[in-house]
Formats: structure tokens, C-alpha cells, sequence
């Protein structure tokens, strides 16, 4: 019987906390496969990579190369270059945990026929995204939104997570690799937006499950969402899950408050916002009451405010990567 080969591609930089117990959920994975690790450093100037070495010398599969920092895209590209003569490539992000049935669970997508669609159409799973428990509180609240999303997420995919995903390794001839340019987000999105344009099909498999160690302070959480929006005018499809397209509601109401507020001054009419704002804050309940049910953690009172706060930077990054997009600098119309 074919013993599937599968490479994991692991993207370093600065994670010296959570990359050990990454790499040994990797190593530890049960199922009846021939695996190596890839760890691909971004130029970390922490610790993460003596921790690194120091299980290297203990496991012969586990490998490590180095790239000058250009962002987890060029890092993983750097690491596809190293993926031939595999079956599978799977991604884990080095602050993420996955089950120890992760990689069997996933392969059983590819295995068998989940319906009359060709399997072959079959080219990536990914599973489900949880917090760690223990993690800071904003961490927590933005893991529960993840969670919460892709609870609502349908089995034919438009989006999988870099975080924790499983492709055919061919698919990456067929449809190319990562955007370099979109850096530390949005490329994943982008490429599966590709995948899914070239006709193959992204399978969600909430039985593969992973915990991610989510941004531990307000200030890099609203960074990330900064990141994630300045490059969110690359993709076709703005909502990769179902939540987002009430989260872009949110947005273009907060973005529309400013102008009907100013009409105040003028008609002395405050109707209109009053009923937005209505409207706005009973759109953010959703997650804070499937969080309350399934996870019964009061820290998620706090998702309206955070959420406002991640929405009003979202503004700020969406405006930029706009006009970016309209007006490229010189460098980039030159390319």
C-alpha cells in the first residue's frame, strides 16, 4: 500500500514561546504516512531558532533554511521550492498546535468520495481554529470570532487558513504559488481565490482541529487587523466566511456615522445614526452569544468594544490599501 509523503512547511519568525511545542504536535502525528518538516526562517533575532536545533538533532526529519526577512509569502515559497516528489503540503504557522489526529483526519478527506464531484477536484482541507484557553484575553476574544466564523462556514470552502492546511502538492504547478507582495497577509486568501478560479475545490474539516496562539496584546491584534486590511483590496472576494459580510456592514456603517452626524448640525435630525447604531451593535451579538453557550466565558462581553475598535483600524488600512492600489508608488509602477 502507497504511504502518502507529505512535506510541512512550518514559517518562523520571533516565535520563540510556542515553535517547540509546534514542532513536536507536527512530530507526533498519528497515521500510517512518510512525513518531513521544513522549517523555513524568516531572520528571526529571538531564541527561536536554538529551540529549533535542538530538535533537529533529535528528529533526522526535520529540516531548517533561512531566508533574508521578506514576510511568511516569500518564506513559504522559499519552502515550496523544496516540495518536489511529495504527494501533500501541509502548512502549520509556528504558533499554532495541531492534533495529534490531524494529519489522519485530513488525509481521509482526500481518500475517500464525499459526494459526486470528482475527487481529483479535491486540492486542499484545513480544519478548525480554536484559542488556547490560558492565552490573554484579547487573544481569547479574537480566537472566539475565528472559532465562531467558521462554525458558520460551509463544507466547500471559499477560504482555508495558512495557519493549519493541507494541499495536493501538484496543485502548486497548476495554479502557482504565493503572492510575495502581499508579505504576512492575505495570501492565503488570494491563493485560494486562484485555486477556486481554476475549477478545484477547498474542503473545511472541522474534525481535523488546531489551537492557535492568537495576538497576545491589543496593540498587535489591532497591527494585524491593520495588515489584514491594507491588503484586503488584492482579493476578488472580500467575505471568506459568512460573519465577514456583517463585519462589512459594520464597517461601512462606522464609515458612513461621521457624515450623518455632520447632517445633524444641519436638519437636527438624529434618527437615521440612532437606528445604525442600533443596528450596528445588535450585529455584534451573534459571536458574543454562541461564545457564552458554547465556551461560557464572559470575556467575550468585550467583542463589541474590541470589535469597534478592529473596525475603525480596518477603515484606516482599507482607505490606504486603496488608494495604493489606485495611485501605486513609483517603485511599483515601474514592475
Amino acid at each position: 500500500m502507497h504511504k502518502p509523503k507529505i512535506l510541512f512547511i512550518v514559517s518562523l519568525f520571533n516565535n520563540a514561546k510556542t515553535v517547540q511545542e509546534s514542532l513536536e504536535a507536527i512530530l507526533n502525528q498519528k497515521g500510517n504516512f512518510k512525513k518531513n518538516i521544513l522549517v523555513v526562517d524568516d531572520e528571526s533575532c529571538d531564541q527561536s531558532l536554538s529551540h529549533v536545533y535542538a530538535l533537529a538533532k533529535k528528529f533526522p526529519c526535520l529540516h531548517v533554511i533561512r531566508q533574508k526577512h521578506q514576510g511568511q509569502a516569500k518564506a513559504l515559497n522559499f519552502g515550496l521550492e523544496k516540495a518536489k516528489d511529495y504527494d501533500f503540503v501541509a502548512l502549520v504557522e509556528a504558533d499554532v498546535i495541531i492534533a495529534a489526529d490531524w494529519l489522519e483526519k485530513n488525509l481521509e478527506i482526500f481518500a475517500k468520495k464525499l459526494s459526486s464531484r470528482s475527487d481529483s477536484a479535491i486540492m486542499g482541507t484545513g480544519g478548525l481554529l480554536q484559542p488556547f484557553p490560558t492565552d490573554p484575553w484579547i487573544a481569547k476574544i479574537a480566537g472566539y470570532e475565528i472559532e465562531y466564523k467558521m462554525s458558520r462556514q460551509k463544507k466547500w470552502a471559499k477560504h482555508l487558513t495558512s495557519a493549519n492546511v493541507i494541499y495536493r502538492a501538484s496543485l502548486f504547478s497548476k495554479v502557482g504559488s504565493f503572492r510575495p507582495d502581499l508579505c504576512n497577509a492575505a495570501f492565503d486568501a488570494e491563493f485560494n481565490q486562484r485555486v477556486r478560479d481554476a475549477g478545484f475545490r477547498l474542503i473545511y474539516n472541522p474534525r481535523s482541529r488546531a489551537w492557535h496562539h492568537y495576538k497576545p496584546t491589543v496593540f498587535l491584534f489591532l497591527k494585524r487587523t491593520y495588515a489584514y486590511a491594507l491588503f484586503r483590496p488584492a482579493l476578488k472576494i472580500a467575505a471568506l466566511y459568512p460573519y465577514d459580510r456583517v463585519i462589512q456592514a459594520q464597517i461601512l456603517i462606522l464609515a458612513a456615522l461621521p457624515f450623518l452626524l455632520s447632517s445633524f448640525l444641519f436638519f437636527d435630525q438624529l434618527i437615521i445614526p440612532s437606528l445604525l447604531a442600533i443596528i450596528y451593535f445588535i450585529s455584534t451579538l451573534p459571536p458574543v452569544v454562541w461564545t457564552l453557550k458554547n465556551k461560557k466565558d464572559p470575556i467575550i462581553l468585550l467583542y463589541p468594544l474590541i470589535g469597534f475598535l478592529r473596525n475603525i483600524v480596518a477603515i484606516l488600512g482599507l482607505t490606504i490599501g486603496f488608494l495604493k492600489a489606485i495611485f501605486p508608488p513609483k517603485n511599483e509602477q515601474l514592475t
